[in-house]
């Protein structure tokens, strides 16, 4: 045996033998007299825990908003959504479903909330992302909110929290050239 492996023999030999005194120590007999000292819980504190009044219900729950958002047209030039302005309180979650109402194999569409007058830029780099990304791009500053496709005849939902800071945002389409006429404007009260 070389010395290394001796050496590494020697400390398995002691680490055993410390962790049997460990583990030992902690188990000597305890006397009756040690077991009648213990204290026991007093069982009226638990039985008053049991009966205490009831909370005050959370005056901080965060509002809920849920909107249903359909497509509407087929055609190049009519397709938008049904609805041009959606109002939201600040700081809400928002559970919104996107409704494709659509049914040509070009009425794919998604959903996405971008910052004020950034509608159109997000589109635009959305569509260099393509399909695998949603045609969303990866921009946490501009997009505040995105859905997944929704196929001609499919549903899709997404949640999110509102901006807390009042105002109005954009939201937009980003498959390829709908932008141009599925967008709207998200305002934030």
């Amino acid at each position: 045996m070389n010395c290394l492996a001796k050496r590494r023999k020697q400390l398995v030999k002691h680490a055993v033998a410390l962790g049997a005194a460990v583990l030992f120590a902690g188990c000597q007999p305890h006397s009756p007299e040690q077991e009648q000292e213990r204290p026991l819980a007093d069982t009226t504190e638990l039985a008053q825990a049991d009966t205490a009044t009831p909370a005050q219900p959370d005056s901080l729950l965060q509002s809920v908003e849920e909107i249903t958002l359909h497509t509407v047209g087929d055609e190049q030039n009519i397709k938008h959504f049904d609805k041009d302005t959606i109002a939201v309180k600040a700081g809400s979650l928002v559970k919104l479903s996107l409704v494709n109402q659509g049914s040509g194999q070009s009425m794919i569409h998604n959903i996405v909330f971008t910052r004020n007058g950034k509608a159109t830029q997000v589109a635009l780099a959305g569509e260099k992302v393509g399909a695998p990304g949603n045609y969303v791009p990866d921009d946490t500053v501009l997009v505040l909110a995105s859905s997944p496709l929704a196929l001609p005849g499919q549903t899709v939902s997404i949640e999110f929290e509102a901006p807390i800071e009042p105002g109005f945002y954009d939201f937009v389409c980003t498959y390829p050239d709908h932008y141009k006429h599925m967008r709207g404007v998200l305002a934030v009260k």
